[in-house]
């Protein structure tokens, strides 16, 4: 084992239109309370942030003064209310520490401005398990390469559109059923409840996960099927249709396909 003298490397990131910072540390911390600081002009807010043992990654979220209850005082109001371009976000020295009794380096994030559509960046599913009715299930979450509206702790509105988000089984270029459930029970398929696991698994869809860490947008679901080659597995393929889903400052997702999903953990367990 070495002695560990480097600082706990932190990355903030916050995208614009909403209201949630996710700050990333490089390592395990110790626990904590630090505040995290939102500078728009000569104007500050600063939110105190609770950091339990081992985390490496928490999450701030502002509140934006609202055009009706606007005082000098606030931030200066923009429309909608929310982070904007231009926005730092900044944690100060020596506020964070990790196992080995390292500091943290200062660290200040400018929000910048977003023309570029969410697009899914991972699709991880879990080993099969055989349960005591001889079915077999798996765990399924989607993650996007930003947050996007529809679910969780962001924007409201333009919900996601799960029927446009649709699985290739066997990945020969023909979908087999969409996150809606459509086509499911003919491809020999069931979205099923996890009690025994992630709360937000439901019957019949996917749903959105909205653990407070989770970035928004997440999806997650339970698949169960009699047959093995009926679930998703590493060959496997999502296609999402144009418009699908819109990120938090209401850019489309672009048609695309991701090919190979992820064999990991889900965390539903």
């Amino acid at each position: 084992v070495r002695a560990d003298t480097t600082k706990p490397a932190l990355s903030v990131f916050a995208p614009a239109g909403g209201d949630t910072v996710w700050v990333r540390s490089s390592e395990p911390l110790q626990a904590a309370s630090v505040k995290v600081t939102l500078t728009r002009g000569r104007s500050r807010l600063t939110v105190d942030a609770d950091v339990s043992r081992g985390d490496t990654e928490f999450v701030v979220t502002f509140a934006f003064p609202e055009h009706g209850s606007y005082e000098p005082k606030d931030l200066p109001f923009t429309e909608p209310p929310a982070l904007h371009p231009g926005d730092k976000i900044s944690i100060a020295t020596k506020k964070l520490t990790d196992r080995a009794g390292n500091q943290n380096a200062a660290v200040t994030h400018t929000v910048v401005a977003d023309t570029t559509g969410p697009r899914v960046d991972d699709v991880i599913v879990s080993e099969p398990v055989v349960r005591s009715d001889g079915t077999i299930t798996v765990d399924l979450v989607l993650e996007w390469t930003e947050p996007v509206r529809g679910c969780g702790i962001g924007a409201a509105g333009g919900a996601i559109d799960l029927g446009e988000i649709q699985i290739d089984v066997d990945g020969d270029g023909f979908v087999e059923f969409s996150l809606d459930g459509h086509g499911a029970a003919a491809a020999g398929v069931s979205f099923v409840a996890a009690p025994d696991g992630n709360e937000w698994a439901v019957d019949r869809t996917a749903a959105c996960d909205y653990s407070w860490t989770v970035a928004d947008g997440t999806l997650v679901a339970r698949l169960s099927a009699s047959a093995l080659a009926a679930l998703p597995h590493s060959g496997s393929a999502v296609v999402v249709r144009a418009g699908a889903a819109r990120d938090l400052v209401g850019n489309p997702a672009p048609s695309h396909r991701v090919e190979g999903f992820a064999i990991g953990d889900t965390g539903f367990g």
